[in-house]
């Protein structure tokens, strides 16, 4: 539900799934937080748009990208589109 998850186990590759709240803070090694947002939270937004990592728009997500970001930020959509992730 964290809108993200491991592609095939051992790999550091992610593959872009929908999140399932507003905003949470993870707490990564040596205390760096990374905040993982998603501004349109709604029942009525099942689409993700786009995906940014540090405002860097993303397609998918490296485990060490993850690791050293700050933000994380789902964009959705009410409609697909061919750009569309889920």
């Amino acid at each position: 539900c964290l809108g993200f998850y491991p592609v095939c186990p051992g790999k550091a590759d992610y593959q872009i799934g929908l999140p399932h709240f507003k905003e949470v803070d993870l707490l990564l090694a040596d205390q760096h937080k990374l905040t993982i947002s998603t501004p349109k939270s709604d029942a009525n937004f099942q689409f993700v748009k786009q995906v940014s990592l540090d405002k860097q728009v993303v397609q998918t997500i490296k485990h060490d990208q993850l690791i050293k970001s700050n933000c994380l930020e789902f964009d959705l959509s009410i409609l697909p589109s061919n750009e569309a992730h889920s």
